[in-house]
């Protein structure tokens, strides 16, 4: 679930913001660092579940005997200083990516103990621990975002040219990677004297054979033929379609079972849900025409809904209310996805990718707060869809690209 700057994510994507200009010596960002924030972030989840599901199948046994005790917090922190190790220690992408999940590993078995540490009794069960954990997880994301949210400097391209470069020395320079080092270095302009020289390196510099062979290589090279034979056919719009529908139906009715004061308007905008692909595959004529007519169906669900549902509305506690909207406006920004997907994939994606951030970063708090643990599973899912749809938005990138 990583933030990524503007850049050419793809070989030979377009769209590439102009770099900001060098200002001197300053810290320079991965741009792949939203991938490995992804692989973090779901290690760390992962561990939480798994620790909550062992503990309680085998009955919280206690690590160390009567005498001792042993917390797993400390697990926790030897994976985290391994993935230290393993960056200080080794070059290249996959120490990157083993780092990341090694210490999303650790970082989850550490944290999963805060409620021992904020509670005078060390109460591991202490209830508000999930969305104390959720809220740590948000806050390490926004500040993520907001280091990585400005366009790469032109020093920034280069070394990040440079590192994929690296790759040529192992032997592993596989024809992807290769040709988006040179759209960064393309990006960072030809008044870069290293960027040239490099450049120029690598266009003499082949993909070899090993690097074909590499594992990484080869995975990403099945995503992408996966992905174009996939979005070839007549039916992957539909099925993308469904699937971003079925989810959002599947969001509103877990409103609905917490909801039931609001099930009149959740019903009717389901319905809705269901109803809009069947109309938009009949409608014909602009993009304008379909949205507006999307629209009315939609204002035709919503007002009779909260006509039906509005006495019980004010006995919602604040934390039913957020839940109810935030369930519906990812909905919405899915529906408006739909509208998109016949003029551009790539667009409507990025709705559906609106949607899904709005569901992990702010309706799954009221999750939490409800839930606890039980909501730790649905943020994992939605996680997981987010990084896949992150991996469709690459793919649909240099998909388009390649057919203009």
């Amino acid at each position: 679930m990583s933030p990524e700057p503007e850049i050419p994510a793809a070989p030979g994507a377009t769209g590439v913001r102009q770099p900001s200009p060098s200002r001197g010596p300053r810290l320079v960002r991965h741009l792949d660092a939203g991938s490995f924030f992804e692989d973090f972030l779901i290690s760390a989840i992962t561990a939480i579940l798994g620790i909550r599901a062992f503990l309680h199948l085998t009955g919280y046994p206690q690590v160390g005997g009567e005498a001792l005790h042993i917390a797993h917090m400390l697990w926790g922190g030897l994976l985290m200083a391994v993935a230290i190790l393993l960056l200080f220690g080794f070059i290249g992408r996959p120490v990157k990516v083993v780092a990341s999940i090694i210490g999303g590993l650790g970082f989850g078995t550490f944290i999963d103990e805060l409620g021992k540490f904020v509670t005078r009794d060390n109460n591991y069960f202490f209830e508000p621990t999930f969305a104390l954990i959720y809220v740590v997880f948000v806050l390490m994301y926004v500040s993520f975002r907001a280091v990585h949210v400005r366009p790469p400097a032109q020093q920034e391209l280069v070394a990040n040219a440079l590192e994929i470069a690296q790759e040529a020395v192992r032997g592993h320079l596989d024809p992807s990677e290769r040709e988006r080092a040179l759209d960064l270095l393309e990006a960072a302009g030809r008044d870069d004297p290293l960027a040239v020289a490099l450049a120029d390196a690598l266009r003499t510099r082949p993909a070899t054979a090993e690097a074909e062979a590499h594992p990484l290589a080869r995975i990403k090279g099945v995503v992408r033929d996966v992905y174009r034979h996939l979005a070839a056919q007549g039916w992957f719009t539909h099925a993308v379609i469904a699937f971003f529908i079925g989810y959002s139906i599947a969001m509103l009715v877990k409103a609905l079972v917490n909801l039931k004061e609001a099930a009149p308007l959740l019903v009717i905008l389901i319905a809705a849900l269901i109803a809009i692909p069947g109309i938009l595959r009949r409608l014909t004529g602009s993009a304008v025409r379909r949205a507006l007519v999307v629209a009315a169906v939609l204002a035709l669900a919503i007002v009779p809904g909260l006509l039906i549902t509005g006495p019980h509305l004010p006995g919602l506690s604040w934390s039913q209310w957020g839940e109810l909207i935030f369930s519906v406006v990812p909905a919405l920004l899915v529906v408006a996805g739909v509208v998109r997907m016949r003029e551009s994939r790539l667009e409507a994606y990025r709705m559906y990718e609106r949607a899904v951030l709005i569901l992990i970063f702010v309706t799954q708090f009221f999750a939490f707060y409800q839930q606890q643990l039980g909501a730790m599973a649905g943020l994992l899912l939605n996680i997981l869809v987010l990084a896949v749809l992150r991996t469709m938005l690459r793919q649909e990138a240099r998909l388009e690209h390649l057919v203009e």
